[in-house]
């Protein structure tokens, strides 16, 4: 009689191993589930940060073309410029919408493209002072001949 109540005894410390064991087994899928659905989010590039990025490429390409126009004065050197400015606006958009769940975000979305805009207006008075400068010495070249 003496060997029922012992093997009841071992037989319900096993069950509730088991139980242990499965439950702790689950609770670590679980993790390990969180922690790799995060890897793969913070793996994916934000939609944002990719906008942010292509309008910081095109204000360089943008920029190099201003420079590249002061030195040589060739206007297919502006191509790109001309292209950036084209676009600027539609890429500016896209972050903004990306943005709309954040208001912090569209605010500072703004403030970009107001830098943005104010910088444009820098090359535009840039080219003319270069062009102005390129006319006058024509014009000097023509009434020194």
């Amino acid at each position: 009689m003496r060997k029922n109540p012992v093997q009841i005894k071992v037989g319900l410390l096993m069950v509730m191993a088991v139980i242990i064991l499965s439950a702790t087994g689950y609770l670590s899928y679980r993790n390990i589930s969180s922690i790799v659905s995060s890897i793969h989010v913070d793996v994916k590039p934000d939609t944002r940060l990719v906008s942010i990025r292509e309008i910081s490429m095109e204000l360089e390409k943008a920029e190099n073309s201003i420079r590249l126009y002061t030195i040589t004065s060739d206007s297919m050197d502006l191509r790109p410029y001309f292209k950036v400015i084209w676009h600027i606006n539609e890429k500016i958009q896209k972050l903004r919408s990306a943005c709309a769940n954040d208001s912090l975000l569209l605010l500072q979305t703004d403030t970009i493209g107001r830098l943005i805009r104010q910088n444009i207006v820098i090359w535009a008075e840039l080219l003319n002072l270069t062009n102005s400068d390129n006319m006058s010495q024509d014009l000097k070249h023509l009434s020194d001949s």
